[in-house]
C-alpha cells in the first residue's frame, strides 16, 4: 500500500505539471498572437503616423535650436555632392536635416522617401502670412494692381522636380507624357525655336537625350498636365495630397515670405551663386543673345542642375530662372483686379496655365519674382517644369 500510494502522488506531480507548462505554453501564444495583431492593425496607418511624428519632432527640436548665419560650409548643391538617384542621401541628409537653418531663422524641413527605392523628394514648410501681391515699378499691366494677400501655411519642394525624380514616376505607371502622345516638344536650334518630333522629358533643350550625369537637372518638355499626373502619383503613393502651387503660394515663396523683393535673392542684379540660372554672358557667347544680364555669368548655357545657386531666405533654390515652373490657376491678365483675399485659386476657367520664374533664356525682366506668364496645359518646351506642394491637412 505505502508503495502504491507513492506512485500515486508522483502520478499527481506528473499530471499537474503538465497541466503547469500547458497553461504556459498556452499563454505565450495567445501573447504573441495578440501583438502581432496589433501591429498589423498599426501598419495600415503607419505612413501618416510617421509624417506627423517627423513634423511634430522637427517641431520640437526647431524650437530650442538658435539660427545661425549662412557660411562658407553650406555649399552650393550640385551633382557632386548631391547623387541624381540620391543612392548617397544619407550623407547629404546629415547636413541638410530638419534642423537646417539660415541666416533669417529656422528652416523647417522634411525628407519624404515613398518609392521603396533609393529617392528623396525635399520639402520645407513655408509658414502662412499677408503680403502684397504684385507690382506697380517697371511692372507689366498684369502685375497690376498690387493687392493684399492671405496664404495658409504649406509645404513646397525645395527643388525644381528633376529628371531622376520624373523617371521614376513614368517607370512605376508607364505614363506617357503629352509630347510622346503627341508631335514632340519645343527645342532651341541655336537661332530660333522650333518644335521637334521624338523630343520628351528625357532630352534636354536642344533635344539631345540626357546622359546619366544630367539627371539631377529639372525636368522639361513637360506639360501642365503631366506635371499635374506626377502629383496625383505622388499622392496616392505617400497618402498625403500634393499638387502644383498655386499662384499665390509661388509669389510668396519666391519672396521669401511675400517680401518686398524683386528677385528670389533680394532686390540686386545676381553676382556668382548668389544668382539664378537665366540670360547671361555664357548664352550670348554660345547663342549670340543679345537681351541679358550684361557682365553676369551663372556658368551654364541651358539648364543648371538643381541647387546650383544659393538659396533664398527659406531654402528654396532656383525660384528665379532655371525654367518656368507651372502653377496651378488659370492664366487671366485681369485677374488682379479681382482676385479674392484668402487663399485665391485664380479663375474658375481659362485656356492658359500660370508660368512664373522664368528660365535660362529670359533677362532679368522676365524673371522678377513678380512676372507672369501663361500658356495651355499641353504646351510643353525646353524651358518650362515644375516643383511640388504638399497641402497642410
Amino acid at each position: 500500500m505505502t508503495i502504491e500510494i507513492w506512485l500515486s502522488k508522483i502520478r499527481l506531480k506528473k499530471s499537474i505539471i503538465l497541466i503547469v507548462l500547458s497553461s504556459v505554453f498556452l499563454l505565450f501564444i495567445l501573447v504573441v498572437f495578440t501583438s502581432r495583431a496589433v501591429k498589423s492593425q498599426r501598419g495600415v496607418h503607419e505612413p501618416v503616423q510617421s509624417l506627423q511624428s517627423t513634423f511634430i519632432s522637427s517641431l520640437k527640436q526647431v524650437r530650442t535650436q538658435k539660427p545661425r548665419p549662412l557660411s562658407n560650409s553650406d555649399q552650393p548643391i550640385s551633382e557632386q555632392n548631391i547623387p541624381a538617384d540620391c543612392s548617397d542621401s544619407n550623407t547629404f541628409h546629415q547636413q541638410n536635416d530638419v534642423n537646417q537653418t539660415l541666416s533669417e531663422g529656422i528652416i523647417l524641413q522634411e525628407i519624404v522617401k515613398p518609392f521603396g527605392v533609393a529617392d528623396c523628394t525635399e520639402i520645407i514648410f513655408i509658414k502662412g502670412g499677408s503680403f502684397r501681391m504684385g507690382s506697380e515699378i517697371d511692372s507689366d499691366d498684369d502685375e497690376k494692381p498690387v493687392h493684399t494677400i492671405q496664404v495658409s501655411s504649406f509645404w513646397l519642394g525645395k527643388y525644381e522636380v528633376t529628371v531622376a525624380q520624373f523617371k521614376i514616376f513614368i517607370s512605376e505607371t508607364g505614363y506617357q507624357s503629352d509630347a510622346e502622345k503627341g508631335d514632340g516638344s519645343y527645342i532651341w536650334t541655336g537661332r530660333n525655336q522650333e518644335k521637334r518630333s521624338g523630343v520628351n522629358w528625357r532630352c534636354d533643350a536642344r533635344g539631345n537625350v540626357r546622359k546619366f550625369s544630367e539627371m539631377n537637372n529639372p525636368v522639361i518638355h513637360v506639360s501642365w498636365n503631366d506635371a499635374v499626373a506626377y502629383c496625383d502619383w505622388l499622392s496616392r503613393k505617400t497618402g498625403q495630397i500634393y499638387r502644383l502651387p498655386t499662384e499665390a503660394e509661388w509669389e510668396y515663396a519666391a519672396r521669401s515670405g511675400g517680401k518686398m523683393h524683386t528677385y528670389s535673392w533680394g532686390n540686386n542684379l545676381p553676382g556668382g551663386r548668389i544668382g539664378g540660372n537665366i540670360a547671361d554672358e555664357s548664352l550670348k557667347r554660345a547663342l549670340g543673345w543679345s537681351s541679358i544680364c550684361d557682365g553676369y555669368d551663372d556658368g551654364y548655357v541651358y539648364t543648371a542642375p538643381v541647387g546650383s545657386y544659393q538659396p533664398n531666405e527659406l531654402g528654396l533654390f532656383d525660384l528665379t530662372g532655371n525654367v518656368w515652373e507651372w502653377c496651378l490657376d488659370w492664366y487671366d491678365s485681369g485677374y488682379y483686379k479681382r482676385s479674392t483675399q484668402d487663399d485665391p485659386l485664380g479663375p474658375p476657367s481659362g485656356t492658359l496655365r500660370v508660368l512664373r520664374g522664368g528660365s535660362w533664356y529670359d533677362e532679368p525682366t522676365f524673371v522678377r519674382c513678380c512676372c507672369r506668364g501663361g500658356d495651355s496645359p499641353d504646351s510643353r518646351s525646353g524651358g518650362v517644369g515644375f516643383r511640388i506642394v504638399r497641402a497642410e491637412r
